[in-house]
């Protein structure tokens, strides 16, 4: 399957097929006759989408807050050289894995506190600089009591050190409107953005919850954001030989 036209990126299955591997591959002939049933699922999910009931598929193409985003992460960037993030599950899998895969070269130091476990974080306080720390907290309820207590001792850690300064060290992103973060946020003065109405966490790398931690450790998310969109117009094609996720 050559992909989006794109002689250097290919997805090459040979060796599921029967051809290669004998009676336990796949033979051409069962590949054609999920035909009909696959772009009935394609129809069924362009028909939601077009509802708005597939909020998460469209940020590819987003403009929004991006730009605020990018100069607000060469600011901390510039400002700061640890990164602490807290979450659990998709609030920090998505950012983990861009810096992981993306950011391998970056001098900054990452550090991700997805539990309660106060050994990490007592280890993490030793080994960080409270004035070069950036401390950012996700979680799209605003809710999550283990974020939530990993937030309040860290939180505590950098007023001990900061005082009232350690307000422009704290990025909050959470739900637009409601939850305790956002009205934390709000009280304290604390730099945030959003989750958009229906992300589920799982689906929200694209939103502020990857594109801040990735921005700050210098990832294109301009380009992130334009493979991703190549890869929705790839997603889309009727051809099953020429769509990726088919």
């Amino acid at each position: 399957v050559n992909l989006m036209g794109r002689s250097d990126l290919q997805f090459n299955f040979d060796n599921c097929l029967a051809e290669q591997i004998g009676t336990a591959g796949l033979t051409f002939k069962q590949i054609e006759g999920m035909e009909k049933g696959v772009q009935d699922i394609l129809k069924g999910l362009k028909n939601l989408r077009k509802l708005g009931q597939l909020p998460f598929w469209d940020l590819a193409n987003q403009d929004g807050e991006l730009q605020k985003i990018i100069r607000f992460a060469d600011e901390k960037a510039k400002e700061f050289d640890h990164f602490i993030l807290i979450g659990i599950g998709g609030s920090s899998l998505g950012p983990e894995v861009l810096i992981k895969a993306l950011a391998f070269s970056s001098q900054k130091k990452f550090y991700l506190v997805d539990h309660l476990d106060s050994d990490r974080i007592e280890r993490i306080m030793e080994a960080v600089d409270p004035k070069k720390t950036c401390l950012v907290i996700v979680s799209k309820s605003g809710n999550t009591y283990e974020s939530l207590a990993s937030f309040l001792i860290l939180r505590e850690f950098l007023k001990d050190e900061l005082g009232i300064g350690y307000r422009r060290h704290v990025v909050v992103i959470t739900d637009p409107i409601q939850g305790p973060l956002r009205k934390m946020a709000g009280e304290e003065k604390l730099e945030s953005f959003s989750i958009p109405p229906g992300v589920g966490g799982r689906f929200s790398v694209l939103t502020p919850v990857g594109l801040f931690p990735a921005a700050f450790f210098g990832i294109d998310v301009e380009d992130l954001l334009a493979g991703a969109s190549s890869m929705d117009t790839s997603s889309q094609r009727s051809n099953l030989f020429e769509n990726l996720p088919v």
